[in-house]
């Protein structure tokens, strides 16, 4: 029993000591908390507003997840050539955890300047939202000096009319709450808008709201009542789809007339397109 707890104390300070694995962070998130962060995504929001974004009627978002840019951002750059190259896309979402240890995010970000030879100018966004990974080593801090917030909304209108078409809601899920001000915010944000005409209401975040172990981290899984509470809250304010990340592996479940798609990890090479019109439907891809 001496010889395993030694072994353990020297392979957690091994690990420790290293940039690769912050193991203080599987079990209490070294970043600010789920209130701390909600309210410095709010500052920006107040100061930079929300997007609408022009489409067809009918287009296509691309959909990634669990870059974990750690020795390679070959991945990541060759999903951006593939959403900046496909005329019907006019952006993609990142559902989180875009590194796998310290100081990648200037790894991450060089893959974002890539450029097909016939690239049109507007195919720039990439939305995001922060992932656990992303929290760890107290970076946090670096996540908002370059994507700024976490809790957000854009919405797409008709390039033809101007009309509303659909409403995207960006949570904070990170560290497997929203905690109190942001689900505040979220309430009032979906009885706010759910009368406003959208023809879709779908909300992406980080953290899968089905975990059912720990595999993932302490850090990282919602409670079971928290999960039940949102579920309820999208039920009542007719929200579609709820897109996450955080599994590794694409699972669909339908609860409450309510869409919950897992969308497959980058890491390994896989993304998600989402076909968006009078309805929404979406496939799986392989990175060419």
């Amino acid at each position: 029993m001496k010889k395993t707890a030694y072994i353990l104390t020297i392979l957690a300070v091994t690990l420790t000591s290293c940039d690769k694995y912050d193991v203080g962070g599987l079990f209490a998130s070294s970043s600010p908390g789920s209130d701390s962060r909600f309210s410095q995504s709010m500052e920006w929001n107040k100061t930079h507003g929300y997007l609408s974004i022009a489409v067809p009627d009918d287009y296509k978002a691309y959909l990634c997840t669990d870059s974990h840019v750690t020795d390679s951002n070959e991945h990541v750059k060759r999903f951006v050539l593939a959403y900046r190259s496909d005329k019907d896309c006019l952006f993609a979402i990142n559902l989180g955890d875009l590194i796998n240890s310290k100081n990648m995010f200037p790894k991450y970000n060089e893959a974002l300047n890539v450029y097909p030879d016939d690239y049109v100018p507007g195919k720039d966004t990439m939305f995001t939202v922060a992932g656990n990974h992303d929290l760890y080593f107290s970076q946090w801090s670096e996540f908002v000096k370059y994507y700024h917030t976490s809790s957000y909304w854009f919405e797409t209108v008709s390039a033809t009319d101007g009309r509303k078409l659909d409403l995207y809601i960006g949570i904070d899920s990170s560290n497997g709450t929203l905690g109190i001000d942001q689900t505040n915010w979220l309430e009032n944000l979906l009885k706010e808008k759910s009368g406003k005409g959208y023809r879709h209401i779908i909300v992406f975040t980080h953290t899968h709201l089905f975990m059912r172990d720990y595999s993932q981290s302490h850090t990282s899984n919602f409670a079971m009542e928290e999960t039940y509470e949102l579920c309820d809250l999208f039920r009542r304010y007719n929200v579609e789809l709820c897109l996450t990340g955080h599994c590794h592996y694409n699972t669909f479940t339908r609860y409450n007339n309510v869409d919950y798609l897992v969308v497959n990890a980058l890491e390994e090479n896989r993304y998600t397109v989402l076909y968006v019109g009078d309805a929404i439907f979406w496939k799986d891809y392989a990175l060419k």
